[in-house]
Parts: C-alpha cells; structure tokens; sequence
C-alpha cells in the first residue's frame, strides 16, 4: 500500500479560488483544501512548488525509492486533482542509479518547457538542470 504524503497548499493566487475569509482553506481545492500527493511507497518532502500559465501546478520533492531519495515532480489540475496527462497518473519520477540523493530545488517555465534545478548526492554534490516539454 502506498503512503500518503500530505502536501497542505494554502494558495491564494488569482488563478484559484479564494476561500471566504483570508487564512481559511479554501474547501473546493483538493479535500477540503488539502491535496494527499502519491508518488511512490513514501513521498519525503514537497520542496517547491509552481502555477503555470493555465493554472495547474507544478509539485517537485524528493520520495524515498530503493533506499535512495529521488526527484519527483507531479502536476496538478487547478482544483487540486492530478493532472493525468502528465507522466504517470500525473507523476514523474527521475531516478538515477549511479546518485544516492536527488533533490529538486528550484522549477520554473521558460516558453512552454519546465526546468528544474537541483542537486545529486554521489557523495559530492553536484548541481543539475533539466529541461521537460
């Protein structure tokens, strides 16, 4: 069984809904406001987060894979739901074999790409851009 990671966004951009009152969860995004993000058997840690253009948002973090933590970068729908056209269910996750850690630190858009930038653990650090369509 998978575990949940709780992933409490307390948006107020215009391109959301805003709840009736300023501090209060707004009830129509997720489940009454919070949206449980699965990406793999355990999310460790939202890092970041983004609202493209059209509304959705970009969540990158790191989640616990094969005794690694590795990139995870998941899109959701303005309402909180996944975003299933992105990746897998609406999740990506970048692991590569020859790092032990990889941490998303930053994402943003440049035209109609996403880039994140972040570091890998080998056990030096060394930093990472990547760019996705």
């Amino acid at each position: 069984m998978k575990r949940l990671f709780l992933l409490t966004v307390l948006l107020s951009f215009s391109c959301l809904t805003k709840a009736q009152n300023p501090g209060d969860l707004d009830l129509t995004f997720g489940n009454n406001g919070i949206v449980a993000v699965t990406a793999a058997d355990n999310l460790n840690q939202a890092r970041n987060f983004m609202v493209m253009p059209d509304g959705k948002i970009m969540v990158a973090g790191a989640v616990r894979v094969y005794n690694n933590n590795v990139m995870f970068l998941g899109r959701l729908n303005p309402d909180g739901s996944s975003d299933t056209s992105f990746g897998e269910g609406g999740a990506v996750i970048f692991y590569q074999e020859d790092y032990y850690a990889q941490y998303p630190d930053d994402i943003d858009m440049i035209g109609d790409k996403i880039i994140v930038a972040g570091y890998l653990f080998d056990p030096g650090t060394i930093p990472f851009l990547m760019c996705l369509n």
